[in-house]
Parts: structure tokens; sequence; C-alpha cells
């Protein structure tokens, strides 16, 4: 009993240190705020092309090669279709510039700095040791209840794999993930009355009692 008590400390601390580390993660935070609609325009951009990606793979027949040969021509089309009517319009002005898309993306490196790829590592291995602590637990059998869920949960989707094809399962868990933000966390949008700042600390204390439940 006190090894089990132990090891279910243990499991709690390692989820309790990594929701309060996730709060403080720039990545995290702009995951959650990507998948839980603040900024409609960016979301429901994301939204489309992943709905475009699944129809054209899974309805289509296009491989992921194909679209990604096809995105990268389609970029340079576009780049290079701009870059011809630019060279153009300063010939007629008489403007002078080396590279008119040098100049309109002078503010965009495209480069992902040093930070942002930490805090991007970061962000997995605190998710990753979320779940492996949870699973952790369930190996050791620490909690009878949650060892019947699990054993419940895995014949359920059993089942279901053998009633559902695969796509349709990775479809609708992708799915899942622009919805499951707004229904634990209710809606986006603060009601009135009710500051911003107010509504992000109480997703943070849901947050935390999920992830460490």
């Amino acid at each position: 009993h006190q090894m089990a008590d132990t090891q279910r400390k243990t499991g709690a601390e390692v989820r309790k240190h990594s929701v309060s580390m996730l709060r403080q993660n720039l990545v995290f935070q702009q995951t959650i705020d990507l998948l839980g609609w603040k900024n409609v325009s960016y979301t429901l951009m994301l939204f489309l092309s992943v709905n475009l990606l699944y129809y054209l793979v899974f309805y289509k027949n296009y491989s992921l090669l194909s679209l990604f040969a096809i995105l990268l021509f389609s970029i340079n089309t576009i780049s290079l279709l701009w870059l011809f009517l630019s060279r153009i319009k300063q010939a007629v002005t008489k403007q002078e510039s080396q590279n008119p898309l040098i100049d309109n993306f002078a503010g965009n490196s495209f480069l992902l700095d040093t930070e942002s790829m930490f805090s991007l590592a970061e962000c997995m291995s605190l998710l990753l040791n979320c779940l492996l602590s949870v699973f952790r637990d369930l190996f050791y059998h620490l909690s009878v209840i949650r060892s019947i869920m699990m054993l419940s949960f895995c014949l359920f989707v059993a089942w279901l794999g053998s009633v559902i094809c695969g796509s349709i399962l990775l479809y609708a868990v992708t799915i899942s993930l622009f919805v499951w933000p707004s229904l634990l966390f209710g809606s986006p949008w603060p009601p009135r009355g009710k500051s911003q700042e107010q509504q992000a600390a109480q997703v943070q204390s849901l947050l935390a009692n999920t992830v460490s439940m």
C-alpha cells in the first residue's frame, strides 16, 4: 500500500508539474488559442485546410507527396507571377528595387528562432510525460476503477475499429481538436461583464483539473 501511495503521488506530481509548466509555455498557449477559436480567421483557415486535405486524400486519392508538390508549385507560380507584374509596375513608374518580394516580406525571415524550437520541444515533452504518467498508473493498477474504465475503453475502441474504418476515426479525432476546447472551457468569446483575463484564468484552472485527473 505504501508503494502504491508513493507511485500515485509521483504520477500526480508529474502531471501537476507538467500543467504548471504548460501554463507558461508559449507554443501550448498559442495552440490552445488557435484550436479554441480565439482568432476566428486563422482557426477557420486551418479548419478548412484540414477538411480539404482529408477530402483530397481519402476521396480524390491524392497522395501527400503529390499534394505537397502541387502546393509548392502553386506557391512558386504565384510568387513568380507577382514578381513579373511588380517588375512591369516598376518599369512603368520608374521605381528602383532589387527584388520586390524581398521588399514586401522584409519583416518575415521565414525561419524558426531557437526560443520557439525549445518551447515546442518542451511542450511536446510535457504532454508526453503527462500521458506516460497516466499509463504508468494504469499499468500499476493504482486505482481499480480507472483500470476497469481503461479495459472497457480498450474493448470499446476494438469494437469501434471493427465497424468503422480508420480514416473516418482519424477524421473524427482531428475534427474533435477544433471542438473540445470550446466544450471543456466554454465559448471562446467572453460573456458581457467578464474580461478576457478572467476567462483565461478559468480556462487554465479547468485545464489543470482535466490533465491532473
